[in-house]
């Protein structure tokens, strides 16, 4: 019973970790409550106590454009962009850019990098549905395993409406 009770305050403490939501009409995701919200343009950043940046970009099919091309199948034209950015300023990936499955099993592309000299990390998501896509970036300098765990909780938190 008590190793029971170990592993549910175990969990409810990770869950804690993501309090705070962003909603929008297409999709909503928690991200760390000690992170501070804002606006650039069209992508919402969010900034961490330890200066690490939560970038988010939402491209949304607008209501009544039912001929537009379905976002998801947009996803390989990402893979250019995810190569530029993963090698720029002396960046190497450490995880090549990957396919996978979101939770939801959307169609997801990851990819990770790294420079040894700065102790840097650039984590990069992008995963669609047919009417929105979603490009999450996560960088900053320190530990690349701790960046991936949060990075992973806050893509993973990710529900479309």
């Amino acid at each position: 019973m008590p190793r029971f009770l170990a592993t549910v305050l175990g969990v409810l403490l990770a869950s804690s970790a993501l309090a705070a939501m962003h909603e929008t009409r297409s999709v909503r995701f928690s991200y760390p409550d000690r992170y501070r919200p804002s606006m650039e343009g069209n992508t919402l950043l969010f900034a961490g106590p330890s200066g690490e940046r939560l970038r988010v970009s939402i491209i949304v099919v607008p209501p009544g454009k039912e001929d537009a091309r379905p976002l998801d199948s947009t996803l390989g034209d990402m893979k250019p962009h995810l190569e530029r950015f993963g090698t720029r300023s002396g960046l190497v990936f450490v995880r090549p850019i990957t396919e996978r499955q979101h939770v939801t099993g959307a169609p997801m592309y990851t990819a990770a990098s790294y420079s040894q000299s700065r102790s840097y990390y650039l984590l990069q998501y992008v995963t669609a549905k047919p009417r929105a896509l979603v490009y999450f970036t996560f960088e900053g300098s320190g530990d690349l395993d701790v960046a991936t765990k949060t990075a992973d909780e806050i893509v993973n938190s990710l529900e479309w409406k």
